[in-house]
């Protein structure tokens, strides 16, 4: 898989280390996207920060008509953190 780089709001150039989401194409599979949450040291809990970038995320792949599927995943150790019930 392809790793790429997306600007963080400091306009740095983020790493996996300082990057809350991991955007991923396949290099074989152009329709596939992966979108990987990172912030494990809070089990992947959405903050404002995180939804913002996701939304953004999405609106960028949505653009592309290639696309036809979108992954959301976690790192490890867990998907999302969750406090509502259902």
């Amino acid at each position: 898989m392809e790793q790429r780089k997306m600007k963080t709001n400091t306009g740095e150039i983020a790493t996996p280390e300082n990057e809350i989401l991991l955007k991923e194409r396949f290099r074989n599979i152009e329709e596939i996207v992966l979108l990987t949450l990172n912030r494990p040291k809070s089990r992947n809990a959405l903050n404002r920060e995180l939804v913002k970038t996701l939304h953004e995320a999405v609106r960028e792949v949505n653009k592309n008509r290639k696309i036809r599927c979108v992954v959301i995943t976690g790192s490890p150790p867990v998907l999302v953190a969750s406090t509502f019930s259902v």
